[in-house]
């Protein structure tokens, strides 16, 4: 059982729902009031926190394959955590360089040399949800089926290189695309488990704060559906 002293040394409670915070270095908003890509593909800092500081802690080397524009970096790095990441973007690349002062490598981790690690921390692009300028990303494949695929070959890759033990912290959500559900949590289960990892955590990430209800409400009612305002962060270890 923790102690109150160890409790304190934690930022935030670790509760199985976690309220997401905006990051306050990247909101902005374009000119006509809607959020930018930036604002909606960032990874939020105070999540990043709580998952150094509870699941990675003792990590040696933390590796992610989809690097975004940097703040899982820059968060980890606060913490003394060695990371190394990798992403197609040269703009989210230079983006994480002069706002965040974080060094990501350019590469397509279908393709890189994978270090030695024994922690993973990574949010996988949401196929045609989320579009970026790299005409060879993931989310420019024709097909669910063909982004699965290489998201399996991607997370096995890597997983070739973790030590047993090893800590794997996936972030995902599942959503609805002209009238397709896709469940992308459902699909890294399966694929975690194939790799031999062992399922250790889940937290549920709320993004309630940040959707406003009423607009969704008509299409919740007329398609008898919920809005979704969460992701999932998934632990597994690998065996």
């Amino acid at each position: 059982m923790n102690t109150m002293k160890e409790v304190k040394k934690l930022s935030e409670i670790p509760y199985s729902i976690f309220q997401v915070k905006r990051n306050e270095h990247n909101r902005r908003t374009n000119t006509k009031g809607q959020h930018t890509q930036l604002e909606c593909g960032n990874f939020p800092l105070n999540v990043v926190n709580h998952i150094g500081e509870l699941y990675l802690k003792d990590c040696r080397q933390v590796v992610d394959p989809f690097s975004g524009w940097g703040e899982r970096h820059a968060g980890l790095a606060k913490l003394g955590i060695p990371y190394y990441g990798f992403d197609l973007s040269k703009v989210a690349n230079e983006y994480a360089r002069k706002v965040l002062g974080v060094y990501n490598h350019y590469g397509d981790s279908r393709k890189v040399f994978v270090p030695r690690h024994d922690g993973l921390i990574t949010c996988p692009p949401y196929y045609n949800v989320e579009k970026y300028a790299n005409p060879k990303g993931l989310d420019k494949l024709d097909s669910w089926e063909s982004f699965l695929l290489d998201y399996e070959y991607i997370l096995s890759r890597f997983a070739l290189k973790a030590e047993q033990g090893a800590v794997y912290c996936i972030i995902t959500g599942n959503w609805r695309s002209k009238g397709k559900y896709y469940e992308l949590t459902y699909n890294t289960e399966k694929i975690m488990e194939k790799l031999g990892f062992v399922k250790h955590d889940m937290v549920i990430l709320s993004r309630k704060g940040h959707f406003n209800p009423c607009i969704q409400l008509p299409q919740c009612k007329k398609f008898k559906r919920s809005v979704k305002v969460h992701e999932t962060l998934n632990v597994w270890i690998k065996s």
